[in-house]
């Protein structure tokens, strides 16, 4: 809805007769509100109950108030010109609250038609035809929208209502509001992309520190929610997807993704810690195996290397075998692979 303060201007004519029976009664009322200047009729008072005034409604009118003046809000004026015929003239100013049908799946960069139509359904069109003068609707000089950019197209219509037969006069004017996204871009696009970019920023901090790139990453997709949530507020509840809510909710879903991507890498960072960890102990437990294969079995890789042998000898100790050999005059293990050993692949590789 939209509130519109308007003045309105009718002038009809009537013929000799009725004229006439203007006059007469308003002579015979002694109004003394009533005015008579430069050969017209200024009414006022009760005098203007004598007097037939087109009665015209408006079908999107919400509600019509009359503005606070200083005097009356409305003015009728009666001229005869000198074939007898009465030409009159009636103003009124009135603000009236119009609904309008707007459809905000392009919001912001949506354009809301909204029709004022002056409507006639107690007359047909051979007893009253309504239409616009030359200078049809005129609009004030300094009239500015802060948000929209506004024109508008007046034009006259004729119909004929349902089961009826005789047509009806009516006069429309369609008020065009353009949205200008300045505001828009300033208040939700500019931020919403600094955050999203806040939260991909989190990929340059070190994986050490998971949980401030987390909370980084948290903070930012609270802050678009907010901010969505602000920019739904100025808009009337519809039941449809504007451009705003995909706007906002692929950038979410941007960040919402950085979320993921960083408990992902959190969670493969430990998981590698664990099995450098294991593979470390079990390198450890290996080596005191060795030492203890060496202490055992070193009488027969003596034995062997006196007689010229320098291995690979096969040592047992419990479940485990090792190839032991000599090299520059010192006891080694050959590195082996055990297929009993329960490790993962890394593991192995760093055994290796």
């Amino acid at each position: 809805e939209f509130r519109l303060d308007h003045f309105w201007t009718y002038e009809w004519s009537v013929g000799k007769d009725s004229c006439f029976d203007y006059l007469k009664r308003i002579t015979k009322s002694n109004d003394t509100d009533t005015l008579f200047i430069d050969d017209t009729y200024v009414i006022r008072g009760e005098s203007r109950k004598y007097i037939w005034i087109p009665e015209i409604y408006i079908p999107e009118a919400k509600k019509i108030e009359l503005p606070t003046a200083i005097g009356q809000n409305s003015l009728l004026l009666l001229f005869v010109d000198s074939s007898g015929v009465c030409h009159l003239k009636h103003e009124i100013r009135v603000a009236t609250i119009v609904a309008c049908k707007m459809d905000f799946r392009d919001y912001p960069y949506d354009k809301q038609i909204c029709h004022f139509r002056l409507r006639n359904h107690y007359y047909p069109m051979n007893t009253l035809m309504i239409k616009w003068s030359e200078k049809g609707v005129v609009r004030a000089r300094k009239i500015k929208l802060n948000n929209y950019r506004f024109s508008f197209v007046f034009k006259s219509y004729n119909e004929t209502p349902l089961n009826e037969n005789e047509e009806f006069s009516y006069l429309e004017v369609d008020f065009i509001f353009e949205r200008q996204l300045s505001h828009f871009i300033v208040q939700v696009v500019c931020p919403s992309i600094i955050i999203t970019t806040v939260a991909y920023a989190s990929f340059w901090v070190g994986v050490e520190t998971g949980a401030s790139r987390f909370q980084m990453t948290v903070v930012t997709l609270l802050s678009l929610i907010t901010q969505f949530v602000g920019v739904k507020a100025d808009l009337p509840p519809v039941s449809y997807v504007s451009c705003v809510d995909i706007w906002m909710l692929v950038c979410m879903l941007f960040v919402f993704s950085a979320a993921i991507e960083l408990a992902a890498v959190n969670f493969l960072f430990k998981r590698r810690n664990r099995i450098i960890e294991k593979c470390k102990r079990e390198i450890e437990r290996r080596k005191n195996i060795l030492q203890n294969l060496s202490q055992i079995d070193e009488f027969k890789a003596a034995n062997a290397f006196n007689s010229g042998n320098k291995g690979p000898f096969l040592v047992e100790c419990g479940n485990v075998k090792q190839l032991i050999s000599w090299h520059n005059n010192k006891l080694i293990a050959i590195p082996t692979i055990n297929e009993n050993l329960d490790l993962p692949d890394l593991a192995l590789r760093v055994d290796q």
